[in-house]
């Protein structure tokens, strides 16, 4: 509740002056920019900097010692709760996201006014309403996320500025207002970020003859490098294909 009062006071008191101007994309995308530093300002004064560990009950539901001796393994395999918990939570949301969208009057209408302002507008939908709904389902599913990134990670107060590259990019690369295009931009740029600044030392060693296995870690990057492998990414999309790989809406 109190992430949606959040974002609809945000809305309020920032967000409908620029609509009501109907000014640039680009100028919304400046006092986002704002909005976020300044969010940034009120974390740190109200919650502080230091980390916050949630405990998520049994750590492990598969245990690296018990793979390994049950399967014979000469390496085990660990599952964390909140790796499950994350993995439900995200199929599930997703699952209801795109029957909302899909399937019901309100998330038609939400689809239409995205799509034709104007022509919504002309067809009687009313503009505040579907904006309201809008900011609510953002704020719960921005809880929601949150709170499993956290159960996962721990929760750092200023992690959300060092994830606002790579899930901008992945909007980007998806296609900008195509929800299927978000998850398979969230994919590509994470499997990137993952594949360069892998440590390949012990799949070479498991791959290569011994005498071929090189002393060290075998990156293509280092893992200081991630930003910078989602904004690359962000560059290349933007420059070859602007509308993402589904063709989104870039205005």
């Amino acid at each position: 509740m109190l992430s949606i009062a959040l974002a609809l006071l945000t809305d309020r008191t920032v967000y409908r002056f620029y609509r009501i101007k109907r000014v640039d994309p680009v100028i919304m995308l400046i006092v986002s920019m704002g909005v976020m530093f300044t969010m940034a300002g009120l974390t740190r004064f109200f919650i502080g900097t230091e980390d916050r560990v949630f405990a998520d009950g049994a750590r492990f539901i598969l245990k690296a010692r018990d793979m390994k001796e049950t399967l014979g393994l000469s390496e085990g395999v660990t599952v964390k709760t909140s790796q499950v918990i994350t993995v439900v939570m995200t199929l599930a949301s997703a699952i209801w996201l795109f029957w909302f969208l899909g399937k019901t009057k309100i998330g038609k209408m939400m689809r239409a006014f995205s799509d034709n302002k104007d022509l919504a507008l002309l067809s009687g939908i009313n503009p505040e309403r579907i904006i309201r709904l809008t900011w609510i389902i953002a704020a719960i599913l921005a809880t929601i996320a949150g709170t499993l990134y956290g159960l996962d990670k721990s929760y750092k107060p200023f992690v959300y500025q060092q994830l606002l590259l790579p899930i901008f990019a992945a909007a980007i690369v998806g296609g900008l207002g195509n929800p299927l295009g978000a998850v398979v931009g969230g994919f590509v740029v994470a499997f990137s970020e993952v594949i360069l600044t892998y440590a390949y030392t012990k799949f070479l060693h498991y791959t290569l003859p011994a005498s071929w296995v090189p002393d060290g870690l075998v990156q293509f990057l280092p893992t200081d490098y991630k930003f910078a492998i989602s904004f690359m990414i962000l560059v290349l999309i933007l420059i070859f294909r602007p509308t993402g790989i589904l063709r989104g809406k870039l205005q």
